[in-house]
């Protein structure tokens, strides 16, 4: 394809995204071929019929209503088209062309990231759901003991503190800095192929490079305090809650400490990957003491009796 080329098809681009948002025979056709999505959800739990309906409906919203997925759509094709010889023959393989893409187009790919958060966040009942179905799924797999009043109190809270980290502008922070991890990301094999299990490793890695010591400051600590220990809800609320979290977190600890370590390991010896864990540990422990000395205003007088209750019931289970 020569220049003249190039910038004809360039230029046709968003009409054909536009041609392609509002074909209804797309709509079904791309409908029919995520119905697998659905599958999946309900082949790790058939309960969740709801659940699997809202992720479906949800990622037909972000393909064909999202503006950023149109912005994202013409960025990625744009960058594919303008590719010259030169550049195509330095990728070496399928890692190398995945990078130039992420690289090229990080301002669109971040910020259709942040709108599809955006749009769970939002989104009071879908998060519910989502919540519900990740707590099913940790307690099967770790085969936890609770209650479901237990996990309906620590989703109540949790959505309070997930709405507060978006308000604080940590997801968009977060955001950023992850897509400028993955860019590095194996997603291929030596043989050009998928290997799903090392991508996940990979993932993880990264996610461990992450510095959250950055983000939860002691700042945004208080303020996660103070949405945490809300002074408008009743005492009970807040007590309940906080005593959900620590039964559920006591109880069940030990259910999740399941990864052993490698045979060259000695049993006391601790790991760099561990140590480096300790550090940031350490960060956010103090960031939390910090920010607990000023986080309880005076005038919240129902945080004040929940944390006495909620200390008197956690003594008394010594």
């Amino acid at each position: 394809m020569n220049n003249e080329d190039k910038v004809l098809v360039k230029a046709a681009l968003p009409k054909l995204y536009h041609w392609f948002r509002n074909e209804s025979k797309m709509k079904a056709l791309v409908s029919e071929n995520l119905e697998f999505i659905k599958t999946k959800l309900l082949e790790i739990n058939p309960k969740a019929t709801d659940f699997a309906n809202l992720v479906f409906n949800k990622v037909i919203s972000t393909i064909f209503d999202l503006d950023s997925t149109e912005k994202f759509f013409n960025a990625l094709l744009t960058s594919l088209i303008s590719l010259d010889e030169v550049t195509f023959n330095s990728l070496n393989n399928f890692n190398g062309l995945f990078k130039y893409l992420i690289e090229t187009n990080k301002v669109q790919i971040k910020e259709f990231v942040k709108d599809f958060i955006k749009s769970i966040i939002s989104d009071s009942n879908f998060l519910d759901k989502a919540l519900q179905f990740t707590f099913d799924e940790i307690n099967k797999k770790f085969n936890i003991t609770t209650t479901s009043a237990n996990i309906n109190n620590i989703i109540s809270l949790l959505k309070r503190v997930i709405l507060k980290v978006n308000n604080l502008n940590l997801v968009s922070q977060i955001t950023d800095d992850l897509i400028d991890l993955i860019a590095d990301l194996k997603l291929f094999d030596d043989s050009n192929h998928i290997n799903g299990e090392k991508i996940k490793e990979a993932f993880v890695e990264k996610l461990k490079k992450v510095d959250y010591a950055k983000y939860l400051s002691t700042q945004n600590m208080s303020e996660l305090i103070e949405t945490i220990l809300d002074k408008n809800l009743p005492i009970a609320t807040l007590k309940g809650e906080l005593l959900s979290v620590y039964y559920y977190i006591v109880n069940n600890l030990s259910k999740f400490n399941t990864k052993t370590k490698p045979a060259s390991i000695a049993e006391n010896e601790i790991t760099p990957e561990q140590v480096e864990w300790l550090k940031t540990v350490e960060k956010l422990i103090f960031n939390l003491l910090s920010a607990a000395n000023g986080a309880i205003k005076p005038n919240n007088i129902n945080a004040k009796e929940a944390l006495i209750e909620f200390l008197f019931e956690v003594a008394k289970d010594q």
